[in-house]
């Protein structure tokens, strides 16, 4: 096995994969030689891209999956059980965001808001977990959620979505340690990552160099590239020794 297919035979489910760092996770797993399970929520035609991209070297499955969905997500994983691989990684990329709940009055905000990204990030995440556990039990596994570094520090405005990426870390750190050491669990916090988004919102130049100059000690907005690494290295044997860990992969933004 040379180098760069590490993870060849191992097999992986990324949700989340359709766009950002869920799709860049996906494509350096698949160059590193992982079968992948890519679920998306609507998007479909990038993760098909990517199958179609990989069809001749790795097993690329895709499936629509809505995480609120106990039983869709009940049925991605039976499938999986029932090819008889098992089930190597996880890697917990899909988040519930609205631009609406950004810098929303708080006393304006609902329980259902908060109960719209907590239903996605955390019990999405309880719940993929949960089944991937049983898969994973007999040879071992990893797995990688996600948080937020701003999160971590309290982001003023994200009410709605600070609460949820908190609750990520208990969960990751609770998974941890009540399976190890056959399954790991390790978390990632990033900061602002360059997805586009600050297009798709319509920034000036001018806000994006703001963007850029107010993170951390990067000075600029993190990659997709960047983070999907740490990913694929918290989820591969070398990382053998890091679990119930929140990395945050933020510019050095937290100690600025």
């Amino acid at each position: 096995m040379t180098a760069d297919r590490d993870m060849a035979g191992r097999v992986a489910v990324v949700t989340g994969a359709s766009s950002g760092v869920g799709q860049e996770i996906a494509r350096q797993l698949a160059r590193r030689g992982c079968d992948l399970w890519l679920t998306y929520h609507n998007d479909e035609k990038p993760v098909r891209r990517l199958q179609e991209t990989f069809a001749q070297e790795v097993g690329v499955e895709v499936r629509q999956l809505d995480l609120t969905d106990e039983s869709a997500v009940k049925g991605v994983f039976s499938e999986i059980a029932r090819k008889g691989e098992g089930l190597d990684y996880l890697v917990n990329n899909a988040s519930f965001w609205s631009q609406d709940l950004w810098d929303a009055d708080p006393a304006e905000l609902t329980p259902a808001d908060l109960r719209a990204v907590f239903d996605v990030d955390l019990i999405g995440s309880f719940l993929t977990i949960r089944e991937s556990v049983g898969l994973m039990k007999g040879k071992g596994g990893a797995i990688v959620n996600f948080s937020s570094s701003d999160s971590l520090r309290g982001d003023p405005k994200a009410f709605a979505y600070n609460p949820a990426q908190v609750a990520v870390i208990g969960l990751t750190r609770s998974v941890a340690r009540r399976y190890a050491p056959t399954i790991r669990c390790n978390a990632i916090a990033p900061g602002p990552i360059d997805t586009g988004w600050t297009e798709r919102w319509g920034l000036s130049a001018s806000e994006k160099a703001a963007v850029d100059e107010q993170n951390g000690l990067a000075g600029r907005m993190g990659r997709p590239d960047e983070v999907a690494a740490l990913a694929c290295y918290l989820l591969s044997d070398g990382a053998g020794y890091i679990n119930g860990q929140v990395i945050q992969a933020d510019g050095g933004a937290s100690i600025a």
